[in-house]
């Protein structure tokens, strides 16, 4: 670890889902963010540039798959990684998560392991 918080921003409507991934990444030294529907992830996301996204795709307002393509079109926020995260993940899910831009996704339910896992191979262990 580098000594560099890793900033995340988290987008969920269920407030359960964003407490269990503060409760998760908490003890990795993570700046978290939160945002509870597609617009304000938008806005969230533009304002802090995090280094990784956790974006349910079933929100208000803007879809998740949306936001994905919004951000990674976008100069000045394409380079965070998204991690697409729902309840209901199919492999056909999967592949649309990953054409939209997604970097990886998780299936709700998830546990501290898996979650932190994938955070760290996607932020290339630099830090958290």
């Amino acid at each position: 670890m580098n000594g560099k918080s890793l900033v995340v921003v988290v987008v969920d409507d269920e407030e359960r889902a964003t407490k269990l991934v503060r409760q998760f990444l908490a003890p990795n030294r993570c700046e978290i963010h939160e945002a509870r529907d597609g617009s304000e992830g938008i806005e969230v996301i533009r304002g802090v540039r995090p280094d990784v996204v956790i974006l349910d795709v079933r929100i208000p307002g803007v879809h998740g798959y949306d936001v994905c393509r919004i951000i990674k079109k976008d100069p000045d926020t394409r380079d965070a990684k998204i991690l697409v995260i729902s309840g209901l993940m199919s492999e056909t899910d999967r592949k649309w998560a990953l054409d939209c831009g997604a970097d990886e996704t998780l299936q709700k339910p998830f546990g501290a392991d898996e979650l932190v896992g994938k955070i760290l191979d996607m932020a290339a262990k630099e830090v958290c």
